[in-house]
């Protein structure tokens, strides 16, 4: 009926993996996991058509999705439930609101972010780590990071 893991005859390439996150709405679960998997490989010919897919596709629970195709093109999609507006900056404590730099957040297209291939971090994002290893009295250590 579904799968984990699809490959169909154009090379488009798709996959499922658990996530927890608040994009969740359990009294509607919608069209996730292993049937968006199957759905989204069986309708579309590449990544960007697949990310369409899936954006349009009702979805309640927030999964994780790599996907890719044979010209080279992949991302990797979490998308929860379908919203409109998500306020990402209302989740965090406080404190860690001051932390957090707000121009490097990515806003979400209908309850989804898509990181794709060829994804650069925000030089500005790269401080927050050391930050959030202080604020809980943690030594950071660059080399794992």
């Amino acid at each position: 009926m579904g799968s984990i893991t699809a490959m169909n005859n154009t090379g488009l390439a798709m996959g499922v993996n658990m996530v927890c996150s608040v994009l969740t709405n359990v009294l509607k679960p919608g069209l996730n996991s292993l049937l968006l998997v199957r759905k989204t490989v069986q309708s579309a010919k590449n990544t960007e058509e697949g990310i369409q897919k899936i954006v349009k596709a009702p979805r309640g629970v927030t999964w994780l999705y790599p996907i890719g195709d044979r010209e080279g093109r992949s991302a990797i999609v979490k998308a929860g439930k379908r919203t409109l507006f998500l306020n990402t900056m209302k989740y965090p404590p406080n404190w860690a609101r001051e932390i957090i730099p707000k121009e490097g957040i990515t806003p979400s297209v209908s309850g989804l972010y898509v990181r794709w291939n060829d994804y650069k971090a925000e030089s500005v994002s790269l401080n927050v780590n050391p930050k959030l290893y202080l604020a809980y009295n943690k030594e950071y250590d660059k080399n794992i990071d």
